[in-house]
């Protein structure tokens, strides 16, 4: 019966642990790699991140996407935690991935609470599989975010005990024995700064100006449009005004419904065109803008003194 009670008591101890297991997040690879790379790179730590205990989770953001969600720099001071609390992690596991002479580099870091860091490297070399980064796989052999110890801190050297000799008993003579000796060994340990990880910094890629153009020319069009519009009105006014009473009346106002077609089927072509042409050209205007400014281009209707078009407006958004 005592050995019953014991083992519902132990059972009732170890269940709470694995009630609640430890959360780590891979966030995806960054760096001036190659996209294919950095995925195989990811797919390789998340293998290697589920040789421990903790519970594992692909990213959907990158380290530098998470910091700027926070507001902070990755290397400043508690920003680290701040990610954790918002992430609702233990830890955090990211790579960045730096192309070298012969290949790719590989900097993996894995960050727990309080700040603590370690990092590893590897190196992918051309040709090779990219999810070969043994090297990194030292950084997931502490199964505990506990054991974490700050990035760059040397391991404690032991010093040696000191010895001391034994008193030798007295002989039976009056002499006495020379006094025992004692040696003391001293250790000097050495300690590096922590390692700053590389920093890198993305070059804004040009932007194309065929989006302007594209829009700028498609609102030409659409007003172009408009004033094929407006010529056919004023044929078809001269029709209604044109007299009907001879052969050559009859004809001439046949030859002014055909201009009148004319126009009013070149300004649904101009219109349509234009507005697809515009339309198209504006959203990636917008979008090319949002990636590095605010600045916008929005095509819209106009209602004027004397008719109705359309108004290009390039510029800052409200």
């Amino acid at each position: 019966m005592k050995r019953i009670v014991a083992a519902a008591l132990v059972a009732a101890m170890v269940s709470p642990a694995w009630a609640d297991p430890r959360k780590m997040l891979v966030l995806q690879a960054e760096g001036r790699s190659d996209g294919k790379i950095k995925v195989q790179v990811d797919a390789a730590i998340i293998k290697l991140a589920k040789t421990t205990d903790a519970q594992i989770s692909p990213g959907d953001i990158s380290m530098t996407d998470a910091a700027a969600a926070v507001g902070c720099q990755i290397d400043a001071p508690g920003c680290s935690d701040e990610i954790l609390q918002m992430l609702s992690v233990d830890e955090l596991v990211y790579a960045v991935v730096s192309p070298k002479p012969g290949g790719n580099e590989v900097i993996a870091y894995r960050i727990g609470k309080g700040g603590t860091k370690r990092e590893a490297k590897s190196m992918i070399l051309t040709g090779k599989p990219a999810d070969k980064i043994d090297g990194v796989a030292a950084l997931f052999l502490q199964s505990t975010t506990n054991s974490l110890p700050p990035a760059g801190t040397p391991t404690p050297v032991a010093e040696p005990p000191v010895t001391t000799a034994e008193p030798q008993p007295l002989p039976t003579t009056t002499e006495l024995p020379p006094e025992p000796t004692t040696t003391t060994t001293t250790t000097t340990t050495t300690v590096r700064p922590a390692e700053q990880p590389p920093q890198y910094v993305d070059q804004p890629q040009p932007k194309s100006k065929w989006p302007l153009i594209g829009t700028i020319t498609g609102g030409g069009m659409v007003l172009l449009g408009f004033a094929c519009w407006g010529k056919a009105s004023s044929v078809q006014s001269e029709i209604d005004g044109a007299p009907t009473a001879t052969r050559a009346d009859l004809n001439h106002i046949k030859d002014l419904e055909k201009n009148g077609d004319g126009f009013a089927g070149l300004g649904n072509i101009m219109f349509i065109g234009g507005a697809v042409l515009g339309g198209i050209s504006a959203y990636y205007l917008v979008k090319q803008r949002r990636s590095g400014a605010t600045t916008t281009a929005r095509i819209q209707p106009t209602a004027f003194d004397h008719g109705a078009g359309i108004a290009l407006t390039i510029g800052g958004s409200p």
